[in-house]
C-alpha cells in the first residue's frame, strides 16, 4: 500500500522537483519548460541562502520507490515597510501533478509549509494565488497587480537618446542604486548585495538590459524573462532614459506584432510621469477579491512588536500628543485589539484577515468602520497608524 508523506527534498531529487515544476507550469512551451529544468538544476542551487528544506514536496512511497507529486517552495524575503524590516516567507510553484489532484496532496504541502514558516520566524506568508483557494489557509487579498499600457507604435516613433546594451558584474552596485532610490518608498523587498549578483550573473531574466549615457553612467534598466515580458522591471531615471527604454520596448513588440506594450509597474513610478509627458498612456489596477497577491499572518506578536516604531512614527505625524506607553496592542489567536490605555472608546477588534488588509492598504480604516460601527475615536486612531501607502513588489522579485 503507498503511504503519502510532506518533507523537504532531497538533493538527490531536485531533478524530479524540476520535471514536476517543468511539467506543471511550463509544459505548454517545450522551450519555456527545457528553460525552468535548467533553472531549477543549475541556477537555484547557486543562489544565496539556498537551502533544500525550502522546498517542501510530498511523497507517495511504497516499499521499492518513491514519487514526488506535490511541492511547493517557502523562500525568505525581508519586506521594508517605513522604517522597520519584516521577515517574509513567498510561497510559490505550489502544485500537484496531474495524475494526482484532488486528493488534498495540495492542501497537505500548504499546511506543511505554514508549520515551517513558523518554525522559521516568519512575521507574514505572502503569495500569487489563484482565485478562491489560498483562502481557506488563511491568506486574504492584499495589493492589486498595476499595469502600464502604451501604444507600441507610438512608442517606437519616439527618439532614443541614449545607448542600451547588456549589464555587466561592474553594473551591478549602480542597478541595485536605481531599485534603491525608485522602490524604497514603497511596501517592497528589500534585495542584498549577492542577490543582485547573482541574478545578473545567472540571468534568470534572460532579456536585460541597461541605459547608458553619454558619460557611461547607468540611468536606467529593464530585467524580464523574454522580450515582450509584461512582468519586466523596467527603471528610468531621466526622460532621456524613459525615452530609450519606450522607444526600443515599441520596436520590439511591433515586429512581435504585439500593439500595445504591457508593463506590470505601479502608478506612481517615474516611467509613468515621464511616459505620459509623450504618449498617451493607460495605468490600470487588477484586483482580486479572494486571489492575486494575498497574506497571513504567521506570528502575530512578533510582526506587531516589529511594526510598533513605524505605527507610532506614523501616528506622531497626526497625533502628536500621543504617548507611546499609551498604545495598546493585544493579540489574540484570531483577533489583534488595538486602542489607547484607560481609553475604551478608541479600542478596535480586527480579524487577523482584517488587520493584514489595513496594514497592506487594501482595507481602509473608513471601510472597516462602516462595517464594524466603531467609534470614530477608534477610527481616528486607526488612521493615524495606518496610513495609506503604495505596496507592490517589482517583477523580479515574483515567485
Amino acid at each position: 500500500m503507498e503511504k503519502f508523506s510532506v518533507r523537504h527534498a532531497q538533493p538527490h531529487e531536485f531533478s524530479a522537483v524540476a520535471d514536476l515544476i517543468a511539467q506543471v507550469f511550463f509544459g505548454y512551451n517545450k522551450a519555456r519548460a527545457q528553460q525552468a529544468r535548467h533553472d531549477w538544476l543549475f541556477n537555484r542551487p547557486r543562489a544565496p541562502g539556498f537551502d533544500y528544506a525550502a522546498y517542501r514536496v510530498g511523497v507517495l512511497s511504497d516499499d521499492d520507490t518513491e514519487r514526488i507529486i506535490a511541492h511547493t517552495v517557502v523562500s525568505p524575503h525581508t519586506l521594508r515597510y517605513g522604517s522597520v524590516f519584516l521577515r517574509v516567507s513567498g510561497v510559490g510553484f505550489v502544485c500537484t501533478h496531474p495524475d494526482y489532484r484532488r486528493s488534498g496532496y495540495t492542501s497537505a504541502v500548504m499546511h506543511d509549509s505554514l508549520a515551517y514558516m513558523a518554525e522559521q520566524g516568519t512575521h507574514l506568508a505572502l503569495l500569487d494565488g489563484i482565485h478562491s483557494f489560498y483562502n481557506r489557509f488563511g491568506f486574504s487579498s492584499v495589493f492589486p497587480v498595476y499595469s502600464f499600457e502604451v501604444d507600441s507604435a507610438q512608442a517606437a516613433h519616439l527618439p532614443m537618446p541614449l545607448r542600451l546594451r547588456p549589464p555587466t558584474q561592474q553594473d551591478v552596485p549602480y542597478m541595485a542604486a536605481l531599485y534603491q532610490k525608485h522602490w524604497s518608498g514603497r511596501v517592497t523587498f528589500t534585495r542584498s548585495a549577492d542577490l543582485w549578483l547573482w541574478r545578473v550573473a545567472v540571468a534568470d531574466r534572460p532579456f536585460m538590459q541597461v541605459v547608458e549615457d553619454a558619460r557611461g553612467h547607468i540611468c536606467g534598466y529593464i530585467a524580464a524573462s523574454y522580450e515582450t515580458d509584461d512582468r519586466a522591471e523596467v527603471i528610468a531615471d531621466s526622460m532621456d532614459a524613459a525615452l530609450t527604454l519606450l522607444a526600443a520596448a515599441g520596436e520590439r513588440f511591433q515586429q512581435a506584432g504585439i500593439k500595445r506594450v504591457t508593463w506590470l509597474i505601479p502608478p506612481d513610478d517615474a516611467l509613468v510621469y515621464y511616459a505620459r509627458q509623450v504618449l498617451p498612456v493607460r495605468v490600470s489596477a487588477s484586483y482580486q477579491p479572494n486571489g492575486g497577491w494575498m497574506a497571513r499572518i504567521i506570528d502575530t506578536e512578533a510582526l506587531v512588536s516589529t511594526l510598533l516604531p513605524e505605527l507610532i512614527a506614523q501616528a506622531h505625524s497626526t497625533m502628536p500628543d500621543l504617548q507611546v506607553s499609551a498604545l495598546e496592542f493585544v493579540c489574540e489567536p484570531d483577533v489583534v485589539q488595538i486602542g489607547l490605555k484607560g481609553k475604551p472608546e478608541t479600542c478596535s477588534r480586527i480579524s487577523h484577515q482584517d488587520f493584514i488588509q489595513v496594514m497592506f492598504g487594501s482595507l481602509r480604516p473608513a471601510m472597516l468602520a462602516l462595517r464594524s460601527g466603531m467609534s470614530s475615536d477608534a477610527l481616528r486612531l486607526l488612521e493615524a497608524l495606518f496610513p495609506p501607502r503604495m505596496a507592490a513588489l517589482a517583477c523580479w522579485d515574483w515567485f
